[in-house]
Order: C-alpha cells, then structure tokens, then sequence
C-alpha cells in the first residue's frame, strides 16, 4: 500500500508540474499559443468577441476576415473564437474559458441552423457524452489538452483515411467533396437535415431545449462583462439553393423540397429571442433573396465568395444599431 500511495503521489506530483508548466509557457502548448493570440489583438481599444463554427474562421475573404475589417475601422478589436465542427456547447465553453481575458463590450454568437441542433442532440447520446466530457476536460486543463489532442488527432487521420478508401468516396455527384466526414454523417445519421431545418423528432426538440440554455447561459456573461449581445442565425445551403439537393440524395442524407420554403429553426429562434429581449438577426431573407446566383460552395453547406459577402452585408446592416446601443465610450 505505501508504494502504491508513493507511485499516486509521484503520478500526481507529476501531473501537477506539467500542467503548470504548459500554463506558465515552458511546454508549448496550444491553449497557451491561443491565449497570446488573444492578448496580442487586445491594443486597449473596445473587444467584439465572435463565437461559432466554420462560418466564422476567417481567410479568403470569409465573413469572418470582413467582420474583422468592419470592426477595426470602427475602432474595435475583434477576437475571434470560431472553431471548425464545433457547436454551442462548445461555444460556451470558449466564452468560459476565454472572456474574462477579453473583456468584451460585445458578443456575437452566429448560430448554423444546418448543423448545430444536431451537434447537440449527438452530444446527449452516451458516446456524445463522452466526447463531450473529452471537451471540457481541454477546456479546463491545458495538459488534458494536450494529451486529448494527440490521441484525437490519430483517430481522426485514421477515420478519413478509412472514408476515403472507402467504395463510395470519390463516385460521381460526390467526387469533389469537401468535407469528407459527411459520409460518415450519411452512415450515422441520415436524417440530420430533416432534424435540423424541420426539428420535428424527439430528439431534435430535446437539442433546441439545450440549446437555448445555452445560449442563455453565454448571454448571462455577457451581461457580467457589461457586453452586448448579439445572435445571428446562418441558414444551411438547403434552405437557399435547389442545386445543392444531389449532392447530400447521393450522399444518403434525406432531404425534402418543404426545405426551400420552410424557416422553422429561424422562427423557433426568433420567438426564443423575442421571449428572452435577445438581440437576434435571420441571415435567410438576405440569402433567399439573392439565390438566383449561386452563393455555396460547390458540394458543400459553405459559403463562397458572393455568400459570404452577402451574408456580411446583411450583418452589417444590423451592426450600427447593435453597436451605437451601446452605453460604453469608446463605441462609435
């Protein structure tokens, strides 16, 4: 017993040591790297916080990049804590994480009706638990960070090499895919599209219950920061665009022609805005209004250049008011 006590102890001494460690910059590590990323874009002026998934990164004249030209010529730093695949759980979480270093005198949340209902609704199944839990484990702790990181970044390697020696990777109507995980979302869950855009299934009413704890949640501390808050909701391709229906039929991911007319996850967050005094903009009239040209990338829910340039002039249509509400100086 006392040498298993002094192996637990050197175990947790241990542990102890490198997570400071990591913390304090002596390992690398990339909670650290993104923590002086952040501080590097605070210059003392007014901070705009973004949270949201893919939509958000920015490059290639993404919305994300022409937020943070908007922005800056208004005298405002923007901190970007858009990540790839992730969904409001994870949302909160960064605002956790990273708020308090920010600062921010305005949150914009940019919901993606296609997908972040579901990416919820799979969290509360028991494996989605578990990864979940994975999620907060690196959000807490920078050494779980990293080990969780290692051990992800194998698996997903193995998975897309998996998909794309698979028989149906690279057939006609899919062969220019950009994201190739959609085959495995073809597999796994054939009805995400209808759960997203029509919320019609048990499971997807228990996701929108989530959710919009959630988000209440992430407008809580921004009212402890003194922040404003702001929700846009960006619409899936097929709400917009009749071509891309093929492209997800080929797929096996069911779909249904309601989707070009419907806006149920738009009114479902419009009422919970109006309810809870959020401040909450629908990019889909904007959208639906200019889909005579092709606004998403070819086999893909992404925007392309015209999308996302229409989806920023949309937004910031509404950024004066949301900004100009504002009681503190510094804002113009």
């Amino acid at each position: 017993m006392r040498t298993l006590g002094f192996v637990l102890y050197v175990v947790v001494a241990s542990c102890g040591l490198l997570e400071a460690g990591l913390r304090v910059g002596l390992i690398d590590s990339e909670p650290h790297r993104e923590r002086q990323r952040i501080s590097r874009q605070l210059t003392g002026r007014p901070v705009v916080l973004v949270v949201g998934d893919s939509f958000s990164l920015e490059g290639n004249r993404s919305l994300g990049e022409r937020l943070r030209d908007h922005f800056d010529g208004q005298g405002l730093d923007m901190v970007n804590l858009a990540k790839m695949g992730e969904g409001p759980a994870f949302y909160l979480d960064r605002l956790r994480q990273f708020g308090d270093l920010a600062r921010p005198r305005l949150v914009m949340v940019n919901y993606f009706a296609g997908n972040d209902l579901t990416d919820t609704a799979y969290a509360l199944t028991a494996g989605g638990r578990a990864k979940q839990l994975a999620k907060q484990l690196r959000a807490r702790s920078f050494l779980a960070d990293a080990v969780i990181t290692g051990v992800q970044t194998v698996r997903l390697r193995r998975r897309r090499a998996a998909i794309e020696s698979g028989k149906g990777y690279g057939q006609p109507g899919v062969e220019r895919i950009t994201n190739p995980f959609l085959f495995e979302v073809a597999r796994e869950h054939p009805d995400f599209l209808l759960d997203n855009v029509l919320m019609e299934s048990p499971a997807a009413r228990q996701a929108w219950a989530v959710n919009r704890a959630y988000l209440l949640e992430m407008k809580r501390l921004a009212d402890g920061w003194g922040a404003g808050f702001v929700l846009n909701i960006l619409p899936p391709d097929v709400q917009v665009q009749p071509t891309h229906f093929a492209f997800y039929q080929t797929l096996g991911i069911r779909t249904e022609p309601s989707f070009l007319e419907t806006a149920r996850p738009q009114a479902a967050m419009l009422k919970f805005c109006s309810q809870r005094a959020l401040g909450c903009f629908d990019l889909l009239p904007a959208l639906r209004a200019s889909r005579e040209r092709e606004l998403y990338l070819d086999q893909d829910t992404h925007w392309n250049a015209e999308g996302n340039r229409v989806a920023f002039e949309a937004i910031r249509g509404r950024l004066s008011p949301a900004i100009s509400s504002l009681s503190a100086s510094g804002f113009r």
